[in-house]
């Protein structure tokens, strides 16, 4: 091989060594840009990608008769699911407390047997669910002892428990006064007491931060803004009468205090009924 042909490969040679240095600086200067540069903003992109804020309605006041009975008042109704991949939910934490587990589970929830259950939470871990649903419309005393169970008592992050709560309007006398005390629907309609001083009973919404999880569900994260709900409304009603027409004064305009409602009855008769005179 002669010298002008060892000079050429030697030139090509560090033609493309050059090309790689240069590739490599251009890679690590991007790399610097976006983590030192542009950071903040690429990682605000991602949380708005990745989370989204849902409003969280609160509690709302109760609704109490003049002698002190219960009208209307708000029950809390609570969903359980379960993030089978949380950090730590190792499979040595899950096959040491996964029998005692669904044991109490099918104590709980006698619909199912314990090895369906150990059955299903196992075929959800294996399919990587983060928010596996085990139960709705679960009370508070049932949630307090699901609190309890073995591997949940060790916490959200270690369990991967997720319980997601939820307020239900219930009506102590059913459809006693039912017109009266009233409702509020989705669509912003509203009867009676509750249309009346929904302001008042409504409290201030809140807002919590989800993520978004394959299938368009989302999974609580943290809550941004706590709900701050109100307390309650008195009427002058009382429980047992039957009334006619009605008017409503409030004293005061805070959810934060006592809302008192006075209500004005007004009960109506029939006039006597007098014999219809005999035609002479």
């Amino acid at each position: 091989m002669s010298g002008d042909e060892q000079r050429t490969i030697r030139l090509r040679v560090a033609l493309v060594y050059a090309a790689f240095v240069l590739f490599a600086l251009a890679v690590v200067v991007k790399l610097l840009t976006i983590q030192l540069v542009e950071g903040e903003q690429w990682m605000a992109r991602a949380e708005h990608v990745a989370t989204a804020y849902r409003t969280v309605a609160p509690d709302r006041g109760h609704i109490y008769s003049e002698d002190g009975r219960l009208l209307a008042t708000s029950v809390p109704e609570y969903e359980v699911r379960m993030d089978t991949r949380a950090d730590g939910l190792t499979k040595a934490v899950l096959d040491e407390h996964l029998d005692s587990l669904c044991w109490h589970l099918a104590r709980l929830f006698p619909e199912r047997t314990a090895n369906t259950w150990k059955r299903e939470l196992l075929d959800a871990r294996a399919r990587g669910e983060r928010y596996h649903l085990l139960k709705r419309k679960v009370d508070h005393d049932t949630m307090r002892a699901l609190k309890d169970l073995p591997l949940f008592r060790m916490g959200r992050y270690t369990s991967g428990l997720i319980i997601e709560k939820r307020t239900v309007r219930v009506r102590p006398f059913g459809r006693l006064a039912a017109r009266s005390v009233g409702y509020v629907l989705r669509d912003s309609s509203a009867i009676g007491l509750e249309g009346g001083f929904n302001e008042e009973l409504r409290g201030v919404t809140g807002r919590r931060l989800e993520r978004r999880l394959t299938g368009g569900c989302g999974c609580p994260s943290r809550m941004a803004t706590a709900p701050i709900p109100c307390r309650a409304a008195t009427s002058t009603r009382p429980s047992t009468s039957t009334c006619r027409t009605w008017r409503t004064r409030p004293s005061r305009h805070s959810c934060a205090s006592m809302v008192r409602i006075t209500v004005r009855w007004w009960s109506w008769k029939w006039p006597p009924v007098t014999s219809r005179p005999s035609a002479t």
